[in-house]
């Protein structure tokens, strides 16, 4: 969702865990596995601006900046100024309390390998749930609610037991959680691993 996706960014880009610490325990060791990820994504991604751009010849070089300027808080700095450059309030930004408060966590239905021997999720159906959720449009004219949206805490590879958290929705309604943790738990293949 939306709001999830700016608080990840903020994590980034601050150091500091935002969903962990406004939605108390059992969030934050996904989480920090997860922003480890979008880290090393974001630096690869810098990096390649700075090459490509013209700027960095040495990609080692290049990566090397954007390590420093996320390390020493530029980056955060620079990210609360392009805020407050579009209007916003870079003293208010999403937190956990903006996310929908139906919090609904999805186990694992069974033993296996998220994925299957083939290691894929089926990403579409998995967007088309967040639509269905609130957290997405079909049309541009449809409204979107920022605080619906889905963490997943286990990566396609992982081997979990029945009854592992695989992930947790934000919805506005309780009386939807059993159909979306139902949907999102049949769209998450868990098979044996592969030979």
């Amino acid at each position: 969702g939306n709001a999830i996706e700016v608080i990840e960014c903020i994590e980034v880009l601050s150091g500091k865990s935002v969903l962990a610490t406004g939605l108390g325990t059992g969030l934050g060791t996904g989480l920090a596995r997860h922003s480890d990820d979008l880290i090393q994504l974001t630096l690869d991604l810098c990096t390649r601006m700075l090459v490509t751009s013209g700027l960095f010849k040495n990609a080692a070089k290049a990566k090397a900046l954007a390590r420093e300027k996320l390390s020493d808080g530029s980056a955060w700095n620079v990210f609360r100024a392009l805020v407050e450059a579009q209007g916003g309030n870079a003293a208010h930004l999403p937190s956990a309390a903006d996310l929908a408060p139906q919090r609904v966590d999805v186990p694992a239905v069974r033993s296996g390998v998220i994925g299957g021997s083939k290691r894929v999720l089926v990403c579409d159906a998995i967007g088309r749930l967040l639509i269905e959720m609130g957290g997405g449009r079909h049309r541009a004219s449809d409204v979107i609610d920022p605080g619906v949206g889905m963490i997943f805490h286990r990566r396609v590879g992982d081997r979990v037991r029945k009854g592992d958290l695989l992930a947790t929705l934000f919805l506005k309604k309780q009386s939807d959680g059993k159909h979306f943790q139902k949907s999102l738990a049949s769209l998450i293949p868990l098979g044996p691993a592969s030979k």
